[in-house]
């Protein structure tokens, strides 16, 4: 027996039952022992063996019980029992006495479905095994009439339960095909479950298990109207788990199924083209790659075609569609015209839905105006934009659309240079959002993180992180473009307090998300890490590299490619990035990217010799990014002052700057604090 289980308490207990029940071990005199005939027993080699063993041990009608609770489920009443059995109360009450003396079932004290006694499967093997006992042919049947029965005695808790009706509808149908054509009636019965299924998962966020059941859907869908319905739910559910290329391509497919349906439903055409359109213009940090600006301009003018006329959502949606190519499609950008044409069509449309009430849909809109202000690096304007769209939130319950604000906001404020706001924003976005939605929470959580590492609180950056991970889940490692910020500052932090296995893993994910996606996220984080690590080679290539929409990062990359011109010595491209990244800084109202121009000035000053003026620089910048928040940078700067400062014979002043850059470090558990330590050292 027990070199059998090798080890299984199951399949040891159940051997042990199966000698009980067949008397080979039997009570007595207070305590169990072994008859003779024990010696010849014959024990399967698998568990699931000596639980059919042990099933066709049972008395007919007991086991005829025990099939029929199998049918029903792991967890399963008395009434859907007696309904395929046909066994009179007392038969059946006997025989699940019985059942539980033998421990195959057990029952519990209350009931999900209100009046009926619950008994559930001791363990799910032990139900597989009932299950499995039953006639392939008579199984049809029997889910089709449980299904009716939950359907029927739940009532107006119905909804609880619609998993468990397209289960047994689902896989009625299933095993009707195997046969022949199932049963029409049946049959639609199975989709409609199928449907509510898939989107009540969704909107709990059980995502597998959602794209699970809208495939089942579209399986046994018929017809152009149930096809589209399908493909729309799997197109919702993939935007739902991020995945903006299979929700643009089933979002296509139903709209071309749309129109094979008679008559054709114009506002569906137009509302799934405006959807699909929603992936490449509002939301590419979901895709891996944008479908070409053809193909989004053919189905807009499809979408307009059979828009109806007059103020509709439809129409708000398509209109706003436009404000936002720029943002997806950086080419258009040099065309200021249709650029200012294509924010006017947006501003148009969410008035338009502000005029119907319908508060998301404007929301959505000021969020892709104020994308192709930020694909334009006019992050002034834009949070202005998205200030209108806050507006709107307290009238808005979509908790994607609440937390993408805040995320946007938290975005917008980070690349200015407001870190504290910014921050304030994303924690709001995370209140707002817990619990909702998966996808609404990682936007702002992934900001929270990125903002704290800048402000210095980088154990806050690592819980953030944790949660990061925790809601990407299997994709921890194969992040989204729109979250992939928060995995760039930790390989960040890890490399700068020595974890460097943990650094190059973070890395790699990094380079990998910037080489797989056309989201320009990435860029500026992979840069300065790879700037800190000192491989100016590979940051070189990077920036060779950067993708045609960089200028939606424009301060985050300005201050990184400076980085990396301080860090080679190139003092000619670091003074004109400076002078250029001066004049952006001033016209758009940046004080982080002001800060690093400062320094940077500062820096130049003393290559060319002029020690006092590069002090007073390098002081006024290390006052911008005290400002600012940013103590990683007040350190830094410190370090260089304090070298200056050693030069000009001010020790004292030189030795209280490296004290404070010190503790800093120490503070941020940085390696950085040995390094100073040795240079107080040194300079003092």
């Amino acid at each position: 027996i027990l070199a059998r289980a090798e080890g299984n308490p199951f399949f040891l207990e159940e051997i042990v039952r199966r000698l009980i029940d067949e008397g080979l071990v039997v009570y007595e005199d207070q305590r169990w022992r072994a008859t003779a005939e024990v010696q010849d027993i014959d024990i399967p080699d698998t568990v699931q063996g000596v639980l059919a063993a042990r099933i066709d041990l049972l008395e007919a009608g007991d086991r005829r019980a025990l099939q029929a609770a199998a049918t029903v489920g792991r967890v399963f009443w008395t009434d859907p029992v007696a309904l395929l059995t046909g066994m009179p109360a007392g038969d059946l009450d006997g025989a699940f006495r019985r059942l539980e003396e033998r421990e195959l079932i057990l029952s519990r004290l209350g009931s999900s479905i209100a009046g009926r006694p619950e008994f559930f499967f001791k363990h799910i093997l032990t139900r597989d095994v009932a299950y499995e006992s039953i006639p392939r042919r008579d199984r049809a049947q029997a889910h089709a009439a449980v299904a009716e029965w939950i359907r029927d005695s739940a009532g107006e808790r119905a909804g609880e339960f619609v998993e468990l009706l397209a289960y047994h509808y689902g896989t009625a149908v299933a095993l009707q095909s195997e046969s022949g054509d199932p049963d029409e009636e049946l049959r639609r019965k199975a989709f409609e479950a199928l449907i509510r299924a898939a989107r009540e998962a969704r909107s709990r966020d059980v995502l597998r298990k959602a794209r699970r059941l809208g495939e089942d859907s579209l399986s046994i869908a018929r017809g152009a109207a149930e096809r589209s319905t399908a493909l729309e739910t799997l197109a919702d559910i993939f935007f739902t788990d991020f995945r903006g290329d299979m929700a643009w391509r089933y979002f296509c497919e139903a709209l071309e199924t749309e129109l094979h349906k008679v008559p054709i439903d114009g506002r569906q055409v137009a509302y799934l083209a405006g959807r699909a359109i929603d992936m490449p213009v509002r939301w590419p940090g979901s895709m891996r790659s944008v479908p070409p600006r053809s193909e989004v301009e053919r189905i807009h003018a499809m979408g307009m075609a059979h828009a109806p006329a007059g103020d509709s959502a439809e129409l708000a949606v398509l209109m706003a569609n436009q404000a936002g190519w720029g943002f997806g499609y950086p080419e258009l950008l040099d065309d200021p015209e249709g650029i200012a044409r294509a924010e006017r069509e947006g501003i148009a449309a969410a008035e338009m839905a502000e005029r119907l009430g319908l508060h998301k849909v404007a929301s959505g809109a000021y969020d892709l105006v104020g994308g192709t202000l930020v694909a334009q690096g006019r992050y002034g304007p834009a949070i202005q934009v998205q200030q209108r769209r806050g507006a709107l939130m307290p009238m808005i319950d979509d908790a994607l659309e609440i937390g993408d604000y805040y995320a946007a906001q938290a975005w917008g404020l980070f690349e200015i240079g407001d870190l504290r706001q910014g921050l304030a924003s994303a924690i709001k976005g995370v209140e707002q959002t817990v619990g909702r939605t998966g996808n609404g929470e990682i936007h702002s959580v992934a900001w929270a993180c990125a903002t704290r590492f800048r402000l210095g609180d980088w154990s806050g950056a690592l819980a953030d992180f944790d949660r990061v991970c925790e809601l990407l889940d299997d994709r921890r490692d194969d992040p989204p473009g729109f979250s992939c910020n928060a995995h760039g500052s930790i390989a960040l932090m890890s490399y700068r307090r020595g974890e460097t296995v943990e650094g190059d893993r973070l890395l790699e994910i990094l380079r990998r998300v910037a080489s797989q996606t056309g989201s320009p996220r990435p860029w500026a984080l992979l840069i300065s890490n790879l700037v800190d690590r000192g491989d100016l080679n590979a940051a070189r290539e990077t920036l060779q590299g950067l993708p045609s929409n960089w200028k939606i990062h424009k301060p985050s990359i300005d201050a990184a490619r400076i980085g990396f011109s301080i860090a080679t010595e190139d003092w000619e491209e670091a003074a004109r990035l400076a002078a250029e990244a001066r004049v952006y800084a001033v016209s758009e109202s940046l004080p982080g990217l002001m800060a690093h121009v400062v320094v940077t000035e500062g820096r130049l000053t003393a290559a060319e010799g002029d020690l006092p003026t590069a002090a007073q620089l390098l002081l006024e910048g290390r006052g911008r990014f005290e400002d600012i928040g940013e103590v990683w940078e007040v350190a830094q700067t410190d370090l260089a002052l304090g070298a200056i400062e050693a030069e000009l014979g001010l020790l004292e002043e030189t030795r209280a700057r490296m004290d404070e850059a010190i503790g800093i470090f120490e503070g941020l558990g940085a390696t950085a604090a040995a390094a100073a330590r040795h240079l107080r050292e040194e300079l003092s």
